[in-house]
């Protein structure tokens, strides 16, 4: 379920707590990673040339994703 950053009763909206919101970025972020695994283990994937894009949430997490891993992406 998708929980990053809504404060403990959703209808309160987003909450500016790191306790709140991290956790689920943290299991996004594993998640890209899983992901990435599978793509560059694909006979016609060229790791030379990976691109990672998104918007809004996506957007976020692959910079951050980027960020964590800036040799497994182009910039």
């Amino acid at each position: 379920m998708y929980d990053e950053g809504f404060k403990r009763d959703r209808q309160q909206g987003y909450a500016c707590d790191p306790a709140l919101s991290l956790p689920g970025a943290e299991r996004a972020l594993r998640d890209i990673a899983a992901s990435m695994e599978a793509i560059e283990g694909m006979p016609f994937v060229d790791r030379s040339h990976m691109l990672m894009g998104g918007t809004s949430r996506g957007g976020i997490l692959s910079i951050a994703y980027a960020s964590l891993h800036p040799d497994q992406l182009k910039v």
